[in-house]
């Protein structure tokens, strides 16, 4: 990291001297954007890593500009292994380009880039995947031939138009995308308005790269709870989400100090990263529930130590005030501190997604699911083949965050985390890319630290003909989850999976007459389990039960589950445990609490708060004796007594009530159906008379599904 350090500021140095040596200050906007285009790049660009590379690609390429590796009829889809002439070219252009290179100014790189662009433009290289024409090597030679602007010897004015004229005449209008596809058409838009100085093009580009910041109602961008939608209304929050900030950085800078800068932009982009994007990440990895078709087919998708520069990218551009929250952010998705460091606790419904996100110092826990208004996860350019059940009330637990990393080839696909499906011989796959959903009751809530969901898991399509109700119950120590109504008209036996991840460490199970044992790596299908224990994270069954646990090596590849990677064997050691439901089971039902940051049975068994739980098809509810709090599932309409808590609701809903036996009681209700315009509660707290809650829930497009809250205090009495 000194040595980083000590590289930037040798950097910034350099520039400064060849500013200084500049007879005078750039005379237009489009100057002054490509000087801070240049600026950045220099900041950013490890530019003795990019002058080996430089020299490399120069021994490598041709005489006619190509390179002898790549076959230029190659018109596959994905990967097209062509993207990788100008990505070579822009590396050669950052050792050229930037002063703190080694080959800063060298006249036979200098030679290699122009013979390497005109062999490019001749070519006109195609791949069955527009979006390589379109977008992919349009922005990289725009940004090239920004950069080479500032170089020692600028481009021939020929190679120059010739790339002008070509991008505009491929290009597509930003106006007809939305989220970050609009913001990557509307950069190339930017170079070229910028190299052609057309300031009616450029006030086009960057009112369409700042569009997409806002929060829409349309089905695609950054969603008024802060999660974010693409290609339709499907959650992307990890690649298309954490993609919309990188386009910002990259443009907030390079606008910065000119009329077309929009500095507001930052403090809403603030807000979306810390209440969406950071949230998705534990250490250094993102919950892998969080995104689309790349998180589970892309080989290490899932580390985005890259995240830490954006952290450090923010606290230069929002408030001073926030700036020690992005840094300490930046550490710990770094490595530099541990997955811990600075998480405080948090809870979210993201209830324009179907989502939701529970934080701990210790842990964090996430919920999807899907419903008529949402999507399921995509498949799509060979990616994502054995995703069926992603969206199907799949959990995951991250303590360190590396649980699950790169371990998608030897999973079994039937047994995703949190889901209760038939262990099906073949995985369905949907015909279109992007499916809505099914379900009509699936909802949260939350008051910002503790929440609930609930899903109808509702599922006929392709004879798995598979139902049951789910909830999951969220406070400090325990995630308690429930199921019931768990029906199958399947043949196959219905499993519900309580964790499928890297096997790492000891696995302990305790029995229901405590005895306690170390399983050896293999296949164990156990009776009367109560507890298991792996990896920092423990599992109590309140009434035991028939578990299948299994830790041992398995092997398979990424070509099965994406086909634009090869077929070579991955080998891991995996860890998986699911409730056997048996087959065509009939009103069975589940209970089990998970209890992360606990190394041992013994650890989470006085970790564990003193509850009571009701688990039936009508209500699910769970009363924490130690927070005073009140969680409940109201299935349908009716009364439930739990503790010493009653509650009447004239219509499904999800109902929190923190505070019981205080004077600062609340209570958090929402419709999981987004059917109902109010609801009427009845509340019988201890020690109060009955208070009568009118509900008035959210009716807009973008409030459907939103928590509503109330102070007990100031209810009326039920007369």
């Amino acid at each position: 990291m000194k040595k980083n350090h000590s590289i930037r500021l040798l950097a910034i140095a350099i520039l400064a001297v060849c500013l200084c040596a500049c007879s005078s200050k750039p005379k237009t906007v489009y100057e002054q954007i490509i000087q801070n285009i240049y600026d950045r790049t220099c900041l950013d660009i490890d530019a003795a890593e990019q002058a080996h590379n430089g020299e490399t690609f120069l021994a490598q390429m041709n005489a006619d500009g190509s390179f002898p590796d790549f076959d230029y009829t190659d018109h596959r889809q994905s990967p097209w292994p062509l993207s990788g002439h100008p990505a070579r070219l822009l590396q050669m252009v950052y050792a050229y380009a930037l002063p703190q290179s080694s080959l800063y100014g060298n006249a036979d790189l200098y030679d290699g880039i122009c013979r390497g662009m005109a062999f490019w433009h001749k070519a006109d290289p195609r791949s069955a995947n527009r979006w390589h024409q379109i977008c992919g090597w349009p922005q990289s030679m725009g940004w090239a031939m920004c950069l080479m602007r500032m170089a020692p010897k600028p481009l021939p004015k020929e190679i120059e138009t010739n790339y002008t004229t070509r991008i505009m005449d491929i290009a597509m209008n930003p106006v007809d995308f939305t989220g970050v596809n609009k913001q990557d058409m509307a950069l190339i838009r930017l170079y070229v308005a910028l190299l052609t100085e057309d300031e009616k093009e450029l006030a086009f580009a960057v009112n369409e790269l700042y569009q997409p910041l806002a929060c829409t109602s349309d089905d695609e961008g950054v969603q008024f709870d802060y999660s974010y939608h693409m290609h339709s209304r499907q959650l992307y929050l990890a690649g298309y989400g954490s993609g919309a900030l990188t386009a910002f950085f990259k443009f907030a800078y390079y606008l910065k100090g000119t009329p077309y800068e929009h500095t507001e932009q930052t403090e809403a982009m603030g807000e979306y990263l810390r209440q969406g994007i950071l949230p998705i990440v534990r250490g250094s990895y993102t919950l892998p529930n969080s995104g689309g078709r790349g998180q589970f087919g892309r080989p290490g998708a899932l580390s985005v130590k890259g995240f830490a520069f954006m952290m450090e990218k923010m606290a230069e551009l929002d408030s001073p005030e926030k700036k020690e929250f992005y840094l300490n952010a930046a550490q710990r998705i770094s490595g530099r501190q541990p997955a811990d460091f600075d998480v405080q606790p948090w809870h979210r419904h993201y209830w324009m997604s179907d989502y939701t996100l529970h934080q701990r110092p210790a842990y964090t826990f996430a919920v999807r699911t899907n419903s008529t208004r949402t999507c399921r996860c995509e498949h799509g350019n060979l990616e994502n083949l054995k995703g069926f059940f992603v969206a199907d009330g799949s959990t995951f637990f991250a303590v360190d965050g590396k649980e699950y990393f790169n371990v998608f080839p030897t999973w079994s696909w039937q047994h995703i985390p949190g889901t209760t499906v038939p262990c099906l011989p073949e995985l369905p796959l949907d015909k279109e890319w992007v499916v809505h959903g099914l379900c009509d009751f699936t909802g949260g809530v939350d008051d910002g630290r503790y929440g609930c969901m609930t899903f109808h898991y509702d599922e006929d399509r392709f004879a798995i003909g598979t139902h049951a109700r789910k909830s999951w119950f969220c406070f400090d120590n325990e995630v308690v989850c429930l199921g019931s109504g768990v029906n199958s008209a399947n043949p196959n036996p219905v499993h519900t999976t309580l964790n499928q991840c890297l096997l790492q460490g000891d696995v302990t199970v305790e029995d229901a007459t405590g005895n306690q044992a170390s399983l050896p790596e293999g296949d164990h299908p156990l009776a009367n389990v109560r507890w298991i224990n792996h990896h920092n994270i423990s599992y109590f069954f309140p009434h035991p039960a028939r578990i299948a646990v299994s830790g041992k090596e398995c092997k398979g590849n990424w070509y099965d589950i994406n086909q634009t990677c090869d077929d070579k064997e991955v080998i891991n050691k995996v860890f998986l445990a699911y409730i056997d439901h048996g087959t065509k089971p009939h009103n069975a039902s589940y209970e089990y609490y998970m209890i992360p940051g606990t190394k041992s049975i013994d650890e989470a068994r006085n970790a564990l708060d003193s509850l009571t739980v009701i688990n039936t098809t009508a209500f699910q509810c769970v009363y924490n004796h130690k927070l005073n709090m009140l969680q409940a599932v109201f299935h349908e309409a009716g009364s439930v007594q739990i503790a010493q808590v009653k509650a009447d609701a004239s219509v499904p809903c999800v109902l929190m009530v923190t505070g019981i036996g205080t004077a600062d009681a609340k209570a958090y209700v929402s419709d999981p159906t987004i059917k109902a315009t109010e609801a009427l509660l009845h509340l019988t707290l201890p020690g109060q008379p009955t208070k009568t809650l009118q509900v008035q829930f959210h009716t807009t497009k973008t409030t459907l599904g939103q928590t509503e809250s109330y102070a007990i205090a100031s209810l009326p009495d039920n007369k």
